[in-house]
């Protein structure tokens, strides 16, 4: 009975964060040359086009067996609150179920950036202009009606915005886009769920990053912050005054993973770009790394 109480409590708690992604610039069309979903009677097979900040093109096909993202699905609706951080699901049992699934997606990852002479920082913004490419789907744990009425009683009116866009119409958009509902616990999807269906929002898409860099022997981490999650890296971003976190030593820079944008004179958001005004560092803490 507590442990049912305290994952109930998790879910409600959390559900407003997981829903209340804030993005202050809106991606610029630059879409990618090839998006592809296809399914096989027990695989889904993806084609994935993107772009990096060289405007430079990558491309990659995989595939994951139905079976394995059904179990996947399985076991991310355990997910309970994490041990080591404040109103923050246990992302990290995502990560280890996902990521022997990984290992070829990851392979393929590290194989274009040797082709491509990457240094380790280039590596890494490959794989994370592989995810920023992908457009955003709004994940939460609710109906959309119930998410509705909950946010009536807080002063954000991020969901009744986001639901009353007509360009996240229909809500079920295939093959991406529009608005998951139902997402339980924590509105979020786990890595392989997300990149066999490219559907995902903030704290999705950091785990996935967060993931592959890992199978690649990357380290990296994730912040979660007033309702958003983002990436954080020690590499250097281009502004220096860019705001950081000093976490077990080293400074830690926000890297936003939700839209690519290419405006015609800057191409990001690039390590460092936070996009949000206001913006205090110390309101982020690290819930992985």
């Amino acid at each position: 009975m507590v442990k049912y109480l305290i994952i109930t409590l998790f879910a409600v708690s959390f559900v407003l964060f997981s829903c209340s992604k804030r993005r202050k610039v809106k991606a610029i069309d630059n879409p990618p040359q090839e998006i592809g979903l296809s399914q096989a009677e027990d695989v889904v097979y993806v084609t994935w086009s993107w772009y990096n900040y060289q405007l430079n093109t990558f491309q990659l096909q995989f595939s994951f067996s139905k079976q394995d993202i059904v179990s996947c699905a399985e076991n991310r609706k355990t997910l309970q609150a994490s041990r080591i951080a404040p109103n923050a699901p246990d992302y990290g049992m995502l990560v280890n179920h996902d990521l022997p699934l990984l290992a070829p997606l990851a392979e393929q990852l590290k194989q274009i950036a040797f082709a491509n002479r990457m240094d380790v920082k280039q590596t890494t913004e490959l794989v994370v202009t592989m995810i920023q490419n992908i457009p955003y789907t709004l994940v939460h744990g609710m109906s959309h009606e119930e998410l509705e009425k909950q946010e009536t009683s807080t002063p954000s009116t991020f969901i009744r915005d986001y639901h009353m866009d007509e360009s996240h119409r229909p809500f079920n958009k295939v093959p991406y886009g529009g608005c998951e509902e139902n997402v339980d616990p924590g509105g979020v999807y786990s890595p392989v769920e997300f990149l066999a269906s490219l559907k995902g929002d903030c704290d999705t898409r950091t785990v996935a990053i967060f993931s592959l860099l890992k199978a690649m022997g990357i380290p990296s981490m994730i912040v979660n912050g007033p309702g958003h999650s983002m990436l954080a890296v020690t590499y250097p971003p281009i502004n220096p005054a860019s705001p950081y976190l000093e976490f077990k030593g080293a400074k830690y820079y926000f890297w936003e993973t939700t839209l690519f944008y290419n405006n015609g004179q800057q191409v990001g958001p690039q390590i460092g770009e936070t996009l949000m005004q206001g913006f205090n560092p110390n309101e982020w803490h690290p819930v992985l790394y």
